[in-house]
């Protein structure tokens, strides 16, 4: 298990906001069924609060991954996550299903 908490200050790409603070806490719990076959569970819930604006976003994301080692210098992922943002803004908020796939190439 790891748990991590961030936070940290960003522009804003909104007309009149100065910037954006980002407060971020994730869960994470890694499982392997056997050495080279790995199972990872992921928790997300981010809050950007944006300086000088009423607007405030809550951020949410859940994954799950799973990682194949044909060898130890290749790598097969596959990755679903399902990510969500709330705000006090109409209209900004939204649902997000997000499928990746990759190769990890090690020497």
């Amino acid at each position: 298990m790891k748990l991590t908490a961030l936070t940290k200050v960003d522009e804003s790409t909104l007309v009149g906001i100065a910037g954006v603070f980002t407060r971020e806490v994730s869960l994470q719990v890694d499982h392997a069924f056997r050495r080279w076959l790995i199972a990872t569970g992921r928790f997300t819930y981010a809050n950007d609060d944006y300086v000088g604006s009423p607007r405030d976003d809550n951020r949410y994301a859940a994954s799950a991954l799973l990682t194949y080692k044909l060898t130890q210098e290749v790598w097969l992922k596959a990755e679903y996550r399902h990510e969500w943002l709330r705000s006090n803004q109409p209209g900004n908020d939204y649902d997000a299903d997000v499928f990746l796939l990759g190769v990890r190439l090690a020497r």
